[in-house]
């Protein structure tokens, strides 16, 4: 007699578990996979962006360059009437903005030739700068405001344990430089208005002092200590010089900046008789550009000088020894002074010039 046996589904559980643990595991590489898909689509979309970042960059520097050599080819674009917006320059000088027939365009070109301000990012200690603050439409000018500060920025301004004059050149414990500052109003230029209206100004930066200098009252020669603030804008260090606006006044001033001790960069803007920005004309030309690769913009500012002639500091520059001859009194004899003084300190015979005397 044979006998059965019943075996129930209860009992019948072998690889339930390895079935658990499979699915686990197949969940947790699908996961991994994901993970490093979309890490694969992140560092591709990063890769695209940053190449198409550049392409857009170039595009606005070639919008710079087609803008430069437009106005080179053609400086009656700076005075035209030119239409306001970004396909305002290039639709008058020529250009489409489109390179090389790909998706990379410069979509923005606009130029100021009368910028409400003058950057210069390197006024030097051994080379001035020299420009006219001139307002566009002849307004008289109301006032110059001089913005600057170290051109490797320090917040520290003062000159603790120096004296109160002019500091000595190069000293370490002054990082911020001081601007020599000359100013002549041009709408006079005869030897009686320029000795009486000319103003050489030291604007010395400071934790604490003025900001505002006024022109008539000024003792040219003066130093004047200018507050400073870390931070501040345009420039930590500014100082604002009132002019005059009565009878006479001009609406054009010629500046000649120097930095004292450090490098300075600096920021000039006008204000006219009314209170308002002045558009200042004749010294530099904004250029903005926006390029576009794809959906990716870089914009590009930069400034333009219009007049790139270097203006020396001096009455007689040189790279080369200067031979001068000295002569104390008319019965005194004739020193040549070359080189260096002696070490006795006086100017002893040197070598004779080589100079023909007419």
């Amino acid at each position: 007699m044979s006998s059965t046996k019943k075996i129930s589904l209860r009992d019948n559980q072998e690889g339930l578990v390895a079935i658990i643990v499979t699915m686990l595991i197949m969940i947790i590489l699908s996961l991994i996979v994901l993970g490093f898909a979309q890490l694969t689509r992140r560092e591709q979309r990063q890769s695209l962006d940053r190449q198409l970042s550049t392409q857009a960059f170039y595009a606005a520097e070639s919008g710079v360059n087609d803008a430069v050599k437009a106005l080179s080819d053609n400086p009656g674009l700076l005075t035209a009437s030119i239409p306001p917006g970004c396909d305002g320059f290039k639709s008058a000088a020529g250009l489409t903005g489109q390179l090389d027939g790909t998706n990379v365009v410069y979509t923005c070109l606009i130029v100021d030739a009368v910028p409400s301000s003058l950057e210069f990012d390197s006024v030097d200690t051994n080379d001035s700068t020299s420009f006219p603050v001139a307002s566009n439409n002849g307004s008289v000018l109301s006032s110059i405001t001089v913005s600057w500060q170290a051109k490797a920025y320090s917040s520290t301004f003062d000159c603790a344990g120096l004296p109160s004059n002019l500091h000595p050149q190069g000293a370490p414990a002054c990082p911020t430089g001081m601007l020599r500052l000359d100013i002549v109003p041009t709408n006079t230029l005869n030897r009686s208005a320029l000795m009486q209206k000319n103003k050489t100004l030291f604007l010395a930066p400071s934790s604490g002092g003025s900001t505002t200098v006024a022109y008539d009252t000024a003792v040219s020669g003066d130093k004047i200590t200018v507050t400073c603030n870390d931070g501040a804008t345009p420039k930590a260090c500014q100082a604002t010089i009132t002019l005059p606006t009565g009878a006479g006044s001009s609406s054009e001033y010629y500046m000649h900046v120097r930095s004292i001790y450090a490098a300075s960069a600096m920021t000039v803007s006008a204000n006219d008789s009314a209170g308002n920005p002045a558009a200042l004309k004749g010294v530099q030309i904004l250029v903005d550009s926006t390029g576009r690769a794809s959906d990716v913009l870089r914009r590009v500012q930069i400034r333009v000088p219009i007049d790139a002639s270097i203006h020396p500091g001096f009455a007689i520059q040189s790279t080369d020894t200067i031979c001068k001859r000295l002569k104390i009194n008319p019965g005194a004899a004739v020193h040549d002074l070359v080189g260096v003084p002696g070490s006795d300190g006086g100017f002893p015979d040197q070598a004779p010039c080589k100079v023909n005397w007419p």
